[in-house]
């Protein structure tokens, strides 16, 4: 069991918690699978007391593999944070909640759809956090005349007592705040 403080914890290094393991690459993630994407960010949470896990790490290289809108909102977020430290979402938006202790993590990977932009992939996570069963879908595009798989869009389908989310509105509502 791990427990996880969300002062000053970063919307980004939530977003990348375990991304540790993929950042020894000089990019982590170029040419990978969404599936092993994922299973990238969760390593954090099935291995938490390898240390170098923890914290949680930023990476310029990470980031640069989000797409449109959601890179915009982590980036702003990221730049709200640096006046004010203390700003977060509450949680950790990969487990929607601050303590962890993830169990039957199981990640399956949706055919290729294939559109005029690219292709699309969905990565179903699901897993136990406390006994209580989590469900996110991870929406990744490939752009046309690309190799790289991007990620537009973290859905939580089942988290806390059922709750739901779309990771982009959490940020909206996050940043609107920071403008209060």
């Amino acid at each position: 069991m791990r427990f996880l403080s969300l002062r000053g914890f970063s919307l980004f290094a939530a977003l990348c918690m375990g991304a540790a393991s993929l950042l020894h690459a000089a990019d982590p993630v170029a040419g990978k699978s969404p599936a092993t994407i994922v299973e990238g960010l969760y390593s954090a949470y099935l291995k938490p007391d390898e240390e170098s896990s923890f914290p949680p790490l930023i990476s310029e290289e990470f980031e640069k593999h989000l797409t449109g809108r959601l890179k915009e909102q982590v980036q702003a977020m990221n730049k709200a944070q640096e006046g004010n430290p203390d700003l977060s979402l509450g949680y950790d938006p990969l487990i929607d909640g601050q303590d962890f202790d993830v169990k039957e993590f199981k990640v399956t990977e949706s055919e290729e759809q294939t559109t005029e932009a690219g292709k699309t992939r969905e990565v179903t996570v699901t897993f136990t956090n406390f006994g209580e069963k989590r469900r996110y879908v991870f929406r990744f595009v490939q752009p046309k005349g690309t190799t790289e798989w991007l990620l537009e869009e973290v859905e939580c389908r089942q988290g806390t007592e059922g709750r739901t989310y779309q990771l982009q509105s959490e940020l909206e509502t996050a940043l609107k705040d920071t403008e209060s």
